[in-house]
C-alpha cells in the first residue's frame, strides 16, 4: 500500500542545543534522511513532504514528492530560530495530506520535536481527535 508521509521538524531555538553531537538539528536531519530513504525504498509509489514548525510560522519546505534528493536537499537549509508551533504544524500537515495526488495512499504524519510543547492539553486533545 503506498504511503503519503509528511515530516514535521522542529526548527526552534531549542534545536541549537549540543546535547546530541553536533546539535539536535543535525541529529534530526540524519534521522529524517534515513527515514526518507527507507520510505522511498519500501514502495516506489510513496511520497514524502517536509515542513518546519519553528520560527515565526510553520513553513512547508517541500510538498509531497517522490524525489528523495529534493527532500534531502531542502532539509540541509533549515533556518533555526523562534519558538515551536506544534499544533499549527500538525494542522498544516493534515491539510497538505488531504491534497495528495494518490487518494489510495495511506496518510502518515511524523513529528520530530526537540523543544517543550507549550500548548494547552485541551487544544492537544482536540487536535488528536481530529487527526484520528
Amino acid at each position: 500500500m503506498p504511503e503519503a508521509t509528511i515530516l514535521c521538524v522542529d526548527s526552534s531555538d531549542y534545536m541549537r542545543n549540543g546535547d546530541v553531537f553536533p546539535s539536535r538539528l543535525m541529529g534530526t536531519q540524519e534521522a529524517c534522511n534515513l527515514l526518507v530513504g527507507s520510505k522511498m525504498a519500501s514502495n516506489p509509489e510513496n511520497t514524502v513532504a517536509f515542513l518546519t514548525m519553528g520560527g515565526k510560522a510553520c513553513t512547508v519546505r517541500e510538498t509531497l514528492t517522490g524525489d528523495t534528493d529534493r527532500v534531502m536537499a531542502s532539509m540541509t537549509s533549515i533556518p533555526v530560530g523562534g519558538k515551536l508551533h506544534f499544533i499549527h504544524g500538525l494542522q498544516i500537515a493534515s491539510l497538505a495530506l488531504s491534497h495528495r495526488t494518490n487518494p489510495r495512499a495511506e496518510k502518515r504524519i511524523i513529528a520530530v520535536v526537540g523543544s517543550p510543547i507549550t500548548e494547552e492539553k485541551k487544544a492537544l486533545d482536540k487536535l488528536a481527535k481530529r487527526l484520528r
